[in-house]
């Protein structure tokens, strides 16, 4: 029940916005009672925080679990990177959420930070990167793409948009051009989330909603 709360918050914080109270409708989509919610969540600000939890963590653990073993600082930020932003492409309502409670995400998705703690530091020992702390790090990284889903919201971007703005972090994180470049445009393994995860569910129910009459 937990989980079909949260899954009814994402698609309705991707449509109408994390601001407004917004119980009833959530509660609507979801197909529960109001008491039902208060079993789970004291206030809209409880569950925005589960679902940018839940959605965050998804993607830091997919990303993750691309890798067999520790990969090069600059590799793994350039792939993180670009994976953020085409699942926003991917998935508007996604898009949407990040885009209206980007800092919570930021916040709220610890994988994505102790990664951040733990492989920056590898890159200034290595001489990978020239910045003192991670949490600078995780602040250029996590503005930048946070900024990126906006641009992807709203106005849209081209082809390659992901991979030139990993690119400039990679540049800003201490390399070189050419190899900013090369790697920010290397071939990029997909990632797999199970049919289990939020983010296919809510994608799911989103696509059957646009296949039904009226």
């Amino acid at each position: 029940m937990r989980a079909r709360l949260i899954e009814a918050a994402l698609l309705v914080f991707g449509q109408r916005g994390v601001e407004a109270s917004v119980i009833d409708e959530i509660t609507a989509v979801a197909g529960v009672s109001r008491g039902t919610f208060y079993n789970y969540f004291r206030t809209n600000e409880e569950l925005l925080t589960a679902v940018a939890v839940e959605t965050g963590n998804e993607i830091a653990a997919a990303i993750m679990g691309l890798f067999d073993q520790p990969p090069d600082p600059a590799v793994r930020a350039a792939v993180g990177i670009r994976h953020w932003l085409r699942m926003a492409q991917q998935h508007p309502h996604l898009a949407a959420f990040f885009r209206r409670a980007g800092m919570l995400v930021l916040d709220q998705t610890l994988t994505a930070r102790s990664e951040t703690r733990r492989y920056v530091p590898i890159g200034v020992e290595r001489g990978r990167f020239n910045l003192a702390t991670p949490e600078l790090a995780f602040d250029l990284i996590g503005g930048a793409v946070l900024a990126g889903i906006n641009t992807l919201a709203t106005v849209g971007a081209p082809e390659g948009y992901a991979e030139e703005l990993a690119e400039r972090i990679l540049l800003a994180l201490g390399l070189d051009s050419a190899e900013a470049r090369t790697i920010a445009f290397a071939p990029l393994a997909p990632i797999d989330l199970s049919e289990e995860s939020l983010i296919v569910r809510s994608a799911a129910r989103i696509k059957e909603a646009s296949r039904q009459p009226g």
